[in-house]
């Protein structure tokens, strides 16, 4: 006996998975409310990171929480005045119950 298939995927874990996703009680992840407050946390935490850089200067915070998967940018100069970048992507996994 072959499974029906769907590309390289057998189509009874395709039900499987669309059964397991029905019961997640997040609808919205793009962004996801968590996300967007976790992003804003992480940019709110910019003196307190700046004191454990020594070294180093924050200069600017970009932070773009209306996009999927919401970014913070830090942009940063260090003893030499060489710019750098440091990027925190906030992504929230689907429930798993």
């Amino acid at each position: 006996f072959k499974y029906p298939t769907r590309g390289n995927v057998r189509l009874e874990y395709l039900q499987l998975k669309i059964k397991i996703n029905t019961k997640m009680k997040t609808k919205e992840y793009n962004p996801s409310k968590l996300e967007v407050h976790f992003a804003q946390a992480v940019e709110d935490l910019k003196e307190q990171i700046q004191e454990k850089l020594p070294g180093n200067e924050i200069v600017k915070v970009e932070n773009r929480i209306t996009e999927d998967n919401p970014m913070v940018k830090f942009f940063l100069t260090d003893e030499d005045k060489d710019p750098h970048e440091v990027v925190f992507k906030i992504i929230q996994t689907p429930d798993r119950f």
